[in-house]
């Protein structure tokens, strides 16, 4: 293998990371499945309270969505209780964050190939709480909703 100028040539270590152990990775991947399901699934005791609430405010997000949710019941020959109407609000609520995430990953992906995990990662958790502590503050004043 004569590649240097004394005809032999020796390998350089190869630069690695020492692995961390595994328990430690097991730890933190159970760390991060747990905050995951804690927060997808924190909102679902809460949801008939806040149904009702929209319903009573006349949103008119709330309001398409409801009447889409009241052509499903009828198409599939649910009964007309509110209970079930619940039901199948959270069903669409988990529906359209499944594809939302599903439309939206491989954007981050594209993102975070281009500036790097760490800054996407970050941004990905500071922003949306940002948002929705911006909205009750521009909700109030008198100019919303635009139009």
């Amino acid at each position: 293998m004569g590649w240097g100028a004394g005809g032999s040539c020796t390998p350089r270590p190869p630069i690695r990371q020492q692995p961390a152990s595994e328990t430690r990775v097991v730890t933190v991947v159970f760390l991060g499945l747990l905050l995951d399901l804690l927060a997808f699934t924190l909102l679902l005791p809460l949801l008939p309270g806040l149904l009702e609430s929209h319903g009573r405010a006349h949103d008119p997000l709330y309001g398409s969505w409801q009447r889409g949710v009241d052509w499903f019941a009828a198409a599939i020959g649910m009964p007309a209780e509110k209970r079930y109407n619940n039901v199948l609000f959270g069903g669409l609520i988990g529906s359209v964050f499944s594809v939302l995430q599903f439309l939206s990953a491989p954007l981050t992906g594209a993102i975070s190939d281009c500036l790097g995990r760490r800054p996407v990662m970050l941004l990905s958790l500071v922003w949306p709480p940002r948002m929705l502590c911006g909205l009750p503050q521009r909700a109030s004043q008198p100019s919303w909703p635009p139009g």
